[in-house]
């Protein structure tokens, strides 16, 4: 009876937390949405969700923790896309490249639509702690990456395929960044371009 007790105290309070956490970063996400992370402050913040600034230090230590945790719900999202990508087998090796077309398109239209996953993504730049996250994620997904598309690749190029991965997936990156910072028709050129330019580094490993 006791355990059953504690049990039953303890659900209530996990949800009322996760409840706050979730109230202060959708506050925090609306407001970089609207003004840039450069204009997050915890005082907005907290005045936004209906708590006080005091509240907010049980949950986060700052802004940047803050900022980490909307990186993860965006890393995460894409992730869960891009595995949906990844469930579809590839036929053979140049057909692979259409899936990788896809999550270049993916990656692209996430940023591009998404104000506050842009922000991020030019924020990974110049932030310690969003750049480690970042490089974490990326790591699992070029794992992931890496053992979907390892059934129709050479055996002889297999033991480089996560190198060639990783500078995809960093040319890929940078090339998306630079988009983003581009009028609609030039942006749309530029990841059109891309893509054509990983096919033939690809197509060009058989």
């Amino acid at each position: 009876m006791a355990r059953q007790r504690q049990d039953s105290i303890r659900a209530p309070k996990q949800a009322r937390s996760q409840q706050r956490v979730d109230q202060i970063l959708d506050a925090a996400r609306d407001i970089v949405a609207a003004r840039g992370s450069a204009a997050l402050s915890i005082v907005d913040i907290a005045e936004s969700a209906g708590i006080t600034a005091g509240s907010m230090y049980q949950y986060f230590p700052n802004k940047t923790a803050i900022l980490c945790a909307l990186a993860e719900r965006y890393l995460d999202e894409f992730g869960r896309r891009m595995a949906e990508k990844l469930a579809v087998i590839p036929q053979d090796y140049t057909s692979a490249m259409d899936t990788i077309d896809e999550i270049v398109e993916l990656f692209f239209q996430m940023n591009q639509q998404d104000p506050v996953m842009r922000d991020i993504m030019f924020g990974i730049v110049s932030d310690k702690s969003l750049r480690e996250l970042s490089r974490r994620d990326s790591e699992a997904k070029i794992d992931a990456l890496c053992a979907a598309l390892v059934p129709v690749v050479p055996p002889a190029r297999r033991d480089d395929l996560r190198l060639s991965i990783l500078l995809m997936t960093e040319f890929v990156e940078a090339a998306v960044r630079a988009a983003l910072d581009m009028p609609a028709l030039e942006a749309r050129r530029t990841i059109d371009r891309l893509k054509a330019m990983i096919r033939a580094i690809w197509v060009a490993g058989i």
